[in-house]
Order: structure tokens, then sequence, then C-alpha cells
């Protein structure tokens, strides 16, 4: 019966943690769509897509990895815009109301 004990403890001891273990998250985020980012000035391109040679990348990629005063503020300066373009010529005049392809400027950064 001793042998037996070791193997029942454990057994209940993964039981009861599971029993406290965090549930999933019932909130779903909307899926974004990858895209190649250009950085924006006066709403238009100042350069070549900063992801031209790689592959397209989601917003949320761009704002965790990009250090810049992006961070898609509520105001309605654009700072970057994802087009499924990857050669869209500096200069080029650029606007969207969708927001899963552009990242404003925070207001106070210029």
């Amino acid at each position: 019966m001793k042998k037996y004990l070791l193997g029942t403890f454990a057994i209940l001891l993964a039981i009861g943690f599971s029993a406290f273990s965090p549930r999933s998250s019932s909130k779903t985020t909307a899926a974004q769509s990858p895209y190649y980012w250009y950085e924006v000035r006066d709403d238009k391109t100042i350069a070549p897509a900063f992801n031209a040679g790689d592959d397209m990348v989601t917003k949320s990629h761009v704002l965790a990895e990009v250090l810049s005063p992006c961070l898609d503020d509520e105001g309605d300066d654009l700072c970057f815009y994802g087009s499924l373009d990857n050669a869209i010529a500096p200069n080029t005049p650029v606007s969207t109301d969708n927001a899963d392809r552009r990242i404003n400027r925070v207001q106070d950064a210029r």
C-alpha cells in the first residue's frame, strides 16, 4: 500500500493545482492584418517602408518594436501607414479611415 501512496498523492496535487489554474480570457480581440509600414508626416510618406525587404507585420508588432513618438494616440495626426504595397514612393499622399492600417502620433510629441 505504501508504494501507491506517493502516486496517489501526486495525482491529488495535480487535480488540486489544476482546479486553481487561471481561466482563459473570454474577451477576444480581432485579428490584425499584416502590412508594410511607412512613416508619415503631413499625410505623406517620408521614406520607403521600414519593413519593405521583410515580411509584412501587424500594427501591434509595429507598436511593440518601433521606438518613436507614434503610440496610436487618439489624435488625428497620422504617424505610420500600413499598406499591402511595399513600393510606395516617398512624398506619396496617404490617408485611411481603417484603424488597423494607421498609427497616430502622440499629441504632444511634435
